[in-house]
């Protein structure tokens, strides 16, 4: 044992505990954390399919919520909703997102979301703003500029999911009832929108 003196006071050097080394890696940077468990244990395409289409089809009602359709100058615009996008992020993993309410003004509430594949490093951050007021000018409540905001960041949330995860994995999912991989989503799909008098189209546009 090492021993020193100094004003007569005896004073011991010990090894470094084992709580201190643990202290140590707990205080690493989350984020390190993540990127390098993301490198350890890597995606697997064909289970991502498997787990987002056995999301999506758990009941119909599951099914129905993955589109939404919406009436723009005389058209049904039908899109990925926010609930795909969720299903995509769990599916797809390795993943880190954040959202938040960046800021309110007049007319507008601005809304962000950060989403980033810590396997690929690919980060994509997406404002997306939503009017607080009516038709006639009058801004909202406190109570609908709230629920505005959460449904902007929700938004936001879902453009920066398939900005973020490839394109073609997402179009694959989009036409998985056309090649015989989802006949139950596609019947759900059609079932719903032959009730509600629509017509169901499956696909979307490039832009």
């Amino acid at each position: 044992m090492l021993t020193e003196r100094r004003s007569n006071v005896k004073s011991e050097i010990v090894p470094e505990k084992k709580t201190e080394v643990v202290t140590r890696i707990v205080e690493k940077d989350p984020i390190d954390i993540q990127i390098a468990t993301a490198k350890r244990y890597p995606r697997d395409v064909a289970k991502f399919q498997k787990d987002a289409l056995d999301m999506a089809t758990l009941d119909e009602a599951s099914a129905g919520e993955c589109f939404y359709t919406m009436p723009r100058a005389g058209k049904n615009i039908t899109g990925p909703s926010v609930r795909l996008a969720e299903i995509v992020y769990s599916a797809w993993g390795n993943m880190h997102s954040g959202t938040r309410l960046k800021e309110v003004s007049e007319k507008h509430v601005h809304c962000e979301s950060v989403v980033w594949d810590l396997e690929r490093n690919v980060r994509h951050t997406e404002e997306v703003a939503r009017r607080i007021t009516k038709s006639s000018g009058v801004r909202y409540n406190d109570d609908m500029i709230a629920t505005t905001g959460a449904a902007g960041r929700s938004i936001a949330f879902r453009d920066a999911i398939f900005r973020v995860v490839p394109r073609g994995i997402f179009r694959i999912f989009s036409y998985w009832p056309f090649v015989g991989l989802a006949s139950t989503c596609f019947a759900m799909f059609a079932s719903m929108c032959c009730r509600r008098g629509r017509v169901f189209t499956a696909g979307f546009s490039s832009t």
